[in-house]
């Protein structure tokens, strides 16, 4: 730090003023102690502070709650947004369910179609079990034919079968034939005959099963069983379907598709229950002709040799 002459202010020079020769003491440092400020003027920037700081906390809060107010609102639109969202989901959801729906009772009615159809068709198989224990072989001595049971009660069985079949025998004044159903034989008796229907009632002195008559009309298309001794083939079955009804001679007939042959005649003609519809009486043969066959209705036997 330089230093100077007291007496002229010359810049002293190795502790000597270069004018006066002789060595000045350098004056005492002099110490500036900075009073501090007043407490009044320290008090008014307080409250040019306070002033400041109070709109601030005043308008602070404000905000803070307009700002929470904005997100509240904007959460509670999002919030309705995803509501109304899920809500048309839900909608859309039920409609496709309310289609499906509609679809699977679309496709549930067509399967009952479809299982009704099925079950109207006849188990032939188990039409055939059914009615053949009925069914016998008629032998006259000069030809054969087909009965079927009608009634049994109190051990007795009535069987009906065509006049032609047992005509011979009746017209030679005898009353017996025989009946076959496998290796069993049995006696039966011609008890009613009605000639122009060309039916018999025959009698057994045994309780064989009977069949049921069909009491409802049959329509064309309906299928039906044929039961009988072709050619001397006892218990032969076929199958076909009502063909239609026709009128010969003043006599109504029942014409079926089913085929039948010699011996056939007298047998039951059953529809898909195993209920008897006719009685099997002739079939037309000639060049070309296939699956004419006919019967007497049921209701013709009722009015003749039956009491039904």
């Amino acid at each position: 730090m330089a230093t100077f002459c007291t007496e002229c202010g010359q810049e002293l020079t190795g502790g000597e003023c270069p004018v006066h020769g002789a060595p000045v003491a350098a004056p005492a440092p002099v110490v500036a102690h900075i009073a501090p400020p007043p407490r009044r003027r320290r008090a008014g920037r307080l409250w040019v502070a306070a002033a400041l700081l109070l709109p601030a906390l005043i308008v602070t809060p404000a905000v803070f709650a307009f700002v929470l107010s904005r997100q509240v609102s904007d959460l509670r639109a999002q919030f309705n947004a995803a509501v109304a969202q899920q809500s048309r989901s839900a909608g859309e959801l039920r409609k496709d369910l309310g289609a499906q729906s509609d679809t699977l009772r679309g496709v549930g009615d067509r399967v009952s179609q479809v299982e009704s159809k099925v079950n109207q068709q006849p188990d032939t198989a188990a039409i055939a079990k059914q009615v053949g224990p009925s069914v016998f072989e008629v032998e006259t001595g000069t030809g054969l034919g087909t009965a079927w049971v009608v009634t049994s009660a109190n051990g007795t069985s009535q069987l009906v079968t065509n006049y032609h079949v047992i005509s011979d025998v009746w017209e030679a004044g005898a009353r017996t034939v025989h009946l076959r159903q496998g290796d069993a034989t049995y006696t039966a008796t011609i008890t009613k005959v009605d000639s122009n229907a060309d039916l018999a009632l025959l009698t057994a002195q045994a309780k064989f099963p009977a069949l049921e008559r069909e009491t409802a009309n049959v329509a064309v298309g309906d299928p039906v069983l044929v039961v009988g001794s072709s050619l001397g083939l006892e218990g032969t079955v076929s199958s076909g379907l009502v063909s239609g009804f026709r009128t010969e001679e003043g006599r109504q007939l029942l014409q079926f598709s089913a085929p039948v042959s010699p011996g056939n005649s007298g047998g039951p003609v059953v529809d898909r229950s195993g209920r008897v519809i006719g009685v099997t009486e002739l079939k037309i043969v000639t060049s070309g002709a296939e699956g004419l066959s006919f019967a007497i209705p049921i209701a013709t036997a009722c009015k003749t040799v039956l009491s039904c």
